[in-house]
């Protein structure tokens, strides 16, 4: 009977440890994203909507401002989902929100801008 309870303990302690790694893996905050940004640019016929395309940097300062020769200058803010998040650009005028992923690759912290063609910014060391 106690190991029948000793497997139960140790199969929801693997599970509960697997849930930890993936949340921390997912997690980005503020801190974290804070900084300057290059383009990685990959050639592709398949977008879909109008992106930057060569030669931009984007910019993410601590008081949520940000700056990008494409995007413009504005504010930004983090929004979080489950396995998700998401960084928010509006614009000056509080006109256009714009929605990207943040994600980890590679161990270090990108923005997407288009799956499909492996478009991102990437975060400068």
């Amino acid at each position: 009977m106690i190991i029948k309870y000793k497997k139960e303990f140790i199969t929801v302690l693997v599970l509960f440890l697997v849930l930890l790694w993936i949340f921390y893996l997912r997690l980005i905050n503020t801190s974290m994203i804070e900084g300057n940004y290059i383009l990685i640019y990959h050639e592709c016929d398949q977008k879909l909507v109008e992106l930057p395309t060569r030669d931009d940097n984007l910019t993410l300062y601590e008081n949520h401002k940000f700056r990008s020769s494409f995007w413009g200058s504005g504010e930004y803010r983090l929004e979080y989902g489950v396995f998700t998040t998401k960084l928010v650009l509006i614009n000056s005028g509080n006109t256009v929100e714009n929605e990207l992923s943040v994600i980890r690759k590679n161990s270090k912290i990108v923005i997407m801008l288009d799956n499909l063609c492996d478009q991102y910014y990437e975060k400068e060391d």
